[in-house]
């Protein structure tokens, strides 16, 4: 065979999506959202592109009606909003990012191999960014009442992407055999919870701990472990973690807390006045001062998931959007009931431990947000548990 004809043979060889997955590396350890976002729909064009090589009927979208619906929604609140550019972005990361993630892991005939492999690099990237913490925090004398995202943008924002690394790593080490895969997974859950403990952010701590008390419930051999840890830490952080506690009960003298409870009230009384379509992408910022004149502190967002859904795209839109959010949520638990692989259930256990989590930590922050990579992160969970609820019952495959 000649040169020409090998490089023939190479080129014309279909792209395999479990290569691009390492795209996500650069996307989460450097918090890109805005590259991020078009790096990820350049790379769902290469996908389309490649899928009409053999034919789009090939593409398969689970509940595709309700993502129509969903696109041209958005479009409906993009046109609502104060300032339609900033929206639009708004809409793009927001919708149809996720759109195209859902798409691409839904038709990528991911292995349970491949999957593996996407998560060990998110381990790392979660090591990675809690090193760089250490090392952060080692420049302004390892004072542990300052607060470190790592390279990230936004505290809330590392600190649910370490929360997610938690738990698939807390899944992983329950379900796997192989001693030096559970030493990695042990070293690495380490590593990656003082980059969460770093971060100090108390709606996330509390969402990790609720996470880990319903793995208990579920796996009562993990309850020595996991107080073991939770001990050590309170030992050893003593007086910052009371810090962060006290803040809570007494949140009358805690301006951050006030401010959110009033940012809470300000986007009720929003939502009431329009409750069905909302106000458009980004809209508590220029509706919040015609509620409340008078904030302890100017927030930009209403400090919470459901709120800001609401505000923004509605009650119509926020019921099609979560939906997938639940029906991913209730998929990870239907798995887990049939399957007795360890192979496959310590992603339907990693998925669910990070769904509780949220559930809690959606009351604190909004995690569907152009504010960091996290989106992201949180709609490829959304998407994994949509593709192993389509093709596990098929094990061979995900061979």
């Amino acid at each position: 065979m000649t040169f020409p004809e090998i490089l023939r043979k190479e080129f014309d060889k279909p792209l395999e999506f479990k290569y691009f997955l390492y795209l996500f590396f650069i996307i989460f350890v450097f918090d890109l959202t805005y590259l991020g976002s078009f790096m990820i729909f350049l790379l769902f064009l290469f996908f389309i592109i490649e899928k009409a090589g053999s034919g789009l009927k090939e593409i398969q979208i689970p509940d595709f009606l309700q993502w129509i619906f969903l696109i041209f929604w958005g479009l409906f609140e993009v046109t609502q909003s104060i300032v339609k550019s900033e929206a639009f972005f708004y809409y793009f990361v927001i919708i149809i990012i996720p759109f195209t993630i859902f798409v691409m892991f839904n038709n990528s005939k991911l292995s349970i191999k491949d999957l593996t492999s996407f998560f060990h690099m998110l381990f790392i990237t979660g090591i990675i960014l809690s090193i760089l913490s250490f090392f952060i925090s080692a420049q302004i004398g390892f004072d542990l009442k300052k607060r470190i995202p790592s390279i990230w943008s936004h505290y809330n924002l590392v600190a649910a992407y370490f929360m997610v690394l938690l738990m698939f790593l807390l899944s992983f080490i329950v379900n796997t055999t192989n001693k030096r895969k559970k030493l990695f997974y042990i070293i690495s859950f380490v590593i990656v919870l003082f980059g969460l403990f770093m971060t100090q952010t108390r709606g996330i701590w509390l969402a990790t701990l609720i996470g880990m008390m319903y793995y208990i419930l579920r796996k009562p051999k993990l309850i020595l472990p996991i107080f073991l840890t939770i001990l050590i830490l309170t030992v050893l952080f003593y007086g910052v973690i009371m810090d962060r506690f006290t803040s809570v009960v007494n949140f009358g003298t805690d301006v951050s807390t006030l401010g959110r409870f009033q940012a809470w009230y300000a986007s009720v009384l929003l939502i009431k006045e329009n409750f069905l379509f909302g106000y458009g992408f980004d809209s508590f910022r220029y509706f919040r001062d015609s509620v409340i004149t008078a904030f302890f502190v100017i927030l930009p967002h209403p400090h919470n998931t459901y709120l800001t859904l609401i505000l923004d795209i509605g009650f119509i839109g926020f019921v099609f959007y979560i939906s997938f959010y639940v029906k991913a949520f209730y998929y990870s638990f239907k798995m887990r009931k049939m399957s007795t692989d360890p192979e496959l259930n310590k992603f339907s256990d990693g998925l669910q431990l990070t769904f509780v989590g949220f559930i809690i930590a959606f009351i604190f922050e909004p995690y569907f947000t152009v504010l960091g990579a996290i989106t992201y992160m949180l709609w490829i969970l959304i998407s994994i548990s949509f593709y192993l609820k389509n093709h596990f019952n098929n094990r061979t495959d995900l061979q």
